[in-house]
């Protein structure tokens, strides 16, 4: 019994361990983007399909636009797709890449984008008016991609071919993680669109703009009341990112929370359920004790059989741990599991077990160290005596 429950006491460090661990390090990854002072506008309109409708939104779109930059307080508008930072969205493309199909993330962007949310590029330049009179659709790639497409190779002027469209790599970014600080790096790239496109205006329905610093709640109502003048019978939202991070934090840190709970109350009883064993274990083997005490055994000795015993059965049931834990980097379970394309690193699950293997001790170690030091105080005349 005490085998398998330190067993799965084991997995349940392990997985807690490597869970912080890894989201650890990927709040500490750059998310290739900054949410500072940067304020979000959701403009729907139901999706009308036709050409005159296509037409009507791109003309509302462009007022839109002209309506934020008239405004003192906005520095600079972009725009973007439903996927944009701190979304929960996706949108994926796929490729063919030298006869393999070749998925990844795609982010549909204007000009302004990345001056808006301050993306900076490693090769390269932005989309600009040069574009405008190349047949060949601008990419920009981030640097996941850019590494599986080019390795070491540079992707600058790379042309290639996707269906009947090709296109052009004209900058490559480093990351550029617009889930949040908690998601793991996704393969991705930046295709060049406009408001001004009909076609694309369908898709562009997110306005990034950043604003000065100090701007506070009253301008966003203002803000709210000027550009509903303009687009009556639409849906219009604003939200700054820094709330939608604080929001996206929150809920990560929430979940991470119930299953600490769980898994805290989980190594509680393991570790009631431990002390009591090794409590009656002793009372059973007073007269075993007793002898040890009476042929020049002293208490420290003792205490210490004690103590070793325990921690030979942790050993053999972090040995097992072991066993079934390593089969998850080797057999890349997470991305199994979670149906994500990206798996967590072999040196976090390694952590991850060490962290886990050496709470078991410390668990194991402190369970058994009060009953080993009352079976150290046992006289050995008392015991002899009681049996």
């Amino acid at each position: 019994m005490l085998l398998t429950e330190i067993f799965f006491s084991f997995l349940v460090l392990f997985a807690v361990a490597t869970i912080a661990i890894s989201s650890a390090i990927r709040y500490m990854t750059p998310l290739g983007f900054s949410y500072e002072n940067t304020w979000i506008l959701r403009a729907s309109w139901g999706r009308l399909l036709d050409e005159a409708a296509d037409s009507k939104v791109s003309g509302t779109l462009v007022r839109l636009q002209q309506e934020m930059e008239a405004c003192n307080e906005i520095e600079s508008v972009g725009w973007a797709t439903f996927n944009h930072p701190y979304s929960t969205s996706t949108a994926r493309f796929t490729m063919d890449w030298q006869g393999q199909e070749l998925e990844s993330d795609l982010y549909d962007v204007d000009d302004n984008f990345a001056e808006v949310m301050g993306i900076p590029l490693v090769e390269g330049r932005w989309f600009s008016k040069e574009d405008d009179a190349s047949s060949i659709t601008p990419v920009i790639l981030n640097g996941m991609l850019k590494e599986q497409m080019f390795g070491d190779e540079s992707a600058l002027g790379a042309v290639y071919k996707s269906g009947k469209r090709e296109y052009k790599v004209v900058g490559v970014i480093d990351h550029y993680r617009y889930r949040g600080e908690f998601n793991q790096e996704r393969k991705g790239f930046f295709r060049r669109a406009g408001i001004t496109d009909s076609i694309a205006s369908r898709l562009l329905d997110v306005a990034v703009f950043k604003v000065r610093p100090g701007t506070d709640v009253q301008f966003e109502e203002d803000l709210t009341e000027r550009l509903a003048a303009i687009a009556r019978d639409w849906n219009l939202r604003i939200e700054t990112l820094e709330d939608m991070r604080s929001s996206h934090i929150k809920e990560y840190m929430l979940g991470i929370g119930v299953f600490g709970v769980v898994a805290g109350f989980l190594i509680f009883n393991v570790a009631l359920g431990l002390f009591g064993v090794l409590w009656y274990a002793i009372n059973r083997r007073r007269r075993e004790i007793g002898l040890r005490r009476a042929v020049g055994a002293n208490a420290g000795q003792v205490s210490i059989q004690i103590l070793g015993e325990a921690l030979v059965l942790a050993t053999l049931a972090v040995v097992a741990g072991i066993f079934v834990a390593v089969q998850f980097p080797i057999l890349n379970l997470d991305s199994i599991l979670t149906g994500t394309e990206n798996s967590v690193p072999g040196t976090i699950y390694i952590l991850g077990m060490a962290c886990g293997a050496i709470l078991i001790y410390l668990l194991v170690s402190i369970c058994a160290f009060y009953p080993s030091r009352l079976a150290a105080g046992l006289h050995p005349a008392q015991a002899l005596h009681d049996e």
